[in-house]
């Protein structure tokens, strides 16, 4: 593969076997897009060079003092882009939907491979342990007193009901003192954070080379 192209391959004195074979370099140096490890030693503007070191095609820039990379790909390389149509020579992979954009890393659900799908939108249901309850209180209950009504004898009425009783006596009040606490309730069901949440954000595709 040939890097030197002669510009002036004709004129007066010139040998036809020699300026056949600069025009025969000049056609390879096209032919293979200038192909090789460095880059060829004389350049223009908008001229190609396929470096093959780093296996990427580069055109000269319009100054002629440096390369540019030229983007390409397989159908396995595939971009995001902010919009609905496929761009020139690209086509939209309609298999991958309904996710966002996450980078490689990280000891959870994107701790994966580049190019495969992780992590899921469903919020997994948790049992609340004590340690996730918020600490409070229900209130503070020092000792105090309860009136308990004793029926010596005689007769009351309660729910519609004549009680009679045959010691003879009047009504007496007893009193109990002590301290005691609330009772607790609860059944250490599964706790869910409701319906399947999306996070607003902008709608592209993801392309790849059509080639």
């Amino acid at each position: 593969m040939s890097q030197t192209y002669t510009a002036d391959c004709y004129g007066a004195g010139h040998g036809g076997q020699a300026d056949l074979l600069l025009m025969e370099q000049n056609f390879e140096c096209l032919r293979t897009l200038f192909s090789g490890a460095a880059a060829p030693g004389t350049t223009v503007a908008g001229m190609p060079w396929f470096d093959t070191a780093k296996t990427i095609l580069k055109i000269r820039n319009s100054d002629d003092d440096a390369w540019l990379g030229v983007m390409y790909g397989t159908t396995a390389t595939k971009i995001w882009i902010f919009e609905n149509v496929a761009r020139n020579g690209w086509a939209i992979d309609a298999g991958v939907t309904d996710c966002i954009l996450a980078l490689k890393g990280g000891a959870n659900a994107y701790n994966a491979a580049g190019g495969t799908l992780a992590g899921t939108w469903t919020q997994p249901d948790h049992t609340l342990l004590e340690a996730d309850i918020p600490a409070h209180t229900h209130g503070t209950e020092a000792a105090h007193a309860h009136n308990l009504l004793i029926y010596i004898g005689g007769a009351y009425t309660y729910g519609g009901f004549v009680q009679a009783y045959t010691l003879a006596s009047d009504l007496e009040t007893s009193n109990t003192v002590s301290d005691h606490t609330h009772d607790s309730f609860g059944g250490d069901g599964a706790h869910s954070h409701g319906n399947t949440w999306r996070p607003i954000a902008n709608i592209g595709t993801l392309q790849y080379p059509d080639v």
